[in-house]
């Protein structure tokens, strides 16, 4: 997404749609700008005909609209920009320049429809306001080297548009969720103070009081299973570092459904297809034998579907960790189904992939009379290609055959998680592992 973009592409095409609706039952163009929510509500009620109902195709493109509506008012009055979100529904959220401020839109209008009550959009922006004006009196006068408040910065700290996929001890989560959060915290200070040199004393200090914050956030006495509803990704995090025991490095989740299960699923083929010209061309344009491999190798273990996560998972088999899944908070990790995985996976070689590519780059060395990519552009898709085989070793781990029984897991986390992921890996192994300090 084109972060200085004033509104992405699917907002800008759903309010055109809202205001031509819109006009068309009033008969007249509404100034949804500058008219409050209790009038514009007047007219969405022509609009809808009825009760709200999501289920209902149209319904959902109003709601969009009216979403975009929101978005329109609220950066006409603040500073502000939309950002790409995984954690909303719609994809975007709204961020702020003067403070920081997260709001996804969407999820309001939803529960504003679903009331009968857009005039909560009202108080929503009042809301807002009093949060914006008093985080710029707490802040003072900002700091010379503070980052730039912007959608890009936004974007690196709460979209969760990376993932990895780990494998979790059920049981062991479960009987972690039955505790209350005092305790774990208090196994949290003391796994840290084992990591020893491990982490600088600031940065200990700084891990310390997140981790505080996030437990400390939760009611005290009441264990953390029956607290999912308001602190979803606080169990979530639990789990993961109490009861995940193998874990792939985090990457983009276009890497894993584009470059990593392709390259799983394709497999180390004896022979390839017939090359047309077209893909001819494309080699003698630059373009590096990996893609080209991507491109027109088939699978040699087909995806059972099309509607797919990941291109391997099936949709209809995700499952949330909680066991009773309720509330607003979006959840980070999902259950996943693997059996697919296990043939294919217990046939990867990196070494005999590695072959196979090269077999594949003679080939089309032979086929364009010597045709390759420049030297950079091969020496970034070998980089590509190292860190796929790097992923799908990891795999291999998580989805083995292990010692108790498990649960493959797909974990979303922000750009700002992943490369803190190793801190984290540290602590996990300190939380499982003796209690004894790291040097």
């Amino acid at each position: 997404m084109d972060m200085d973009m004033d509104k992405p592409p699917h907002m800008e095409a759903a309010l055109s749609q809202l205001v031509l609706l819109l006009k068309t039952a009033e008969k007249r163009d509404v100034d949804y700008l500058n008219a409050s929510w209790s009038e514009i509500e007047k007219s969405v009620i022509k609009v809808l005909g009825g009760a709200f109902k999501l289920s209902k195709p149209e319904h959902q493109l109003i709601a969009l609209g009216l979403t975009a509506v929101l978005g329109e008012k609220l950066l006409h009055m603040h500073k502000g920009f939309w950002f790409s979100n995984h954690d909303s529904a719609a994809g975007v959220s709204l961020g702020f320049a003067e403070a920081m401020v997260v709001l996804p839109p969407f999820e309001a209008v939803l529960d504003a429809l679903a009331s009968a009550n857009l005039g909560k959009l009202d108080a929503l922006t009042r809301n807002l306001s009093n949060s914006l004006s008093s985080a710029r009196l707490a802040s003072g006068i900002p700091l010379l080297d503070a980052p730039k408040l912007d959608a890009q910065l936004y974007q690196h700290l709460f979209d969760p548009s990376f993932v990895q996929l780990m494998a979790l001890d059920m049981e062991k989560a479960q009987a972690l969720w039955k505790r209350l959060p005092s305790q774990l915290m208090q196994e949290l200070k003391d796994a840290l103070g084992r990591t020893g040199s491990a982490f600088p004393a600031k940065l200990k200090a700084h891990m310390e009081n997140q981790f505080q914050a996030v437990f400390g956030s939760m009611e005290p006495h009441k264990p953390m299973g029956e607290q999912w509803e308001r602190h979803g990704q606080t169990c979530e995090l639990a789990a993961q570092l109490w009861a995940s025991f193998a874990s792939t490095g985090p990457v983009s989740e276009d890497f894993w459904g584009e470059v990593v299960f392709p390259l799983l699923l394709i497999g180390a083929p004896e022979g390839f297809p017939p090359l047309e010209k077209e893909e001819l061309d494309a080699v003698k344009r630059g373009i590096p034998a990996l893609y080209v491999f991507l491109e027109v190798v088939p699978y040699t273990w087909p995806s059972p579907d099309d509607d797919l996560l990941l291109g391997v998972f099936e949709k209809s088999t995700l499952r949330p960790l909680s066991p009773n899944p309720s509330g607003n908070t979006p959840l980070r990790i999902l259950r996943v189904e693997s059996e697919f995985l296990q043939k294919p996976l217990s046939e990867f070689s990196g070494e005999k992939l590695r072959a196979t590519l090269q077999r594949f780059s003679a080939k089309l060395k032979e086929e364009t009379g010597g045709a390759l990519a420049e030297a950079s552009a091969e020496e970034a898709s070998h980089t590509v290609l190292q860190s796929a085989i790097a992923l799908l070793e990891d795999l291999k781990n998580v989805c083995g055959p292990p010692s108790k029984p498990h649960a493959l897991c797909i974990r979303r986390l922000t750009e700002a998680e992943a490369e803190v992921e190793g801190a984290f890996e540290l602590i996990r192994k300190s939380l499982q592992g003796p209690k004894l300090i790291l040097v």
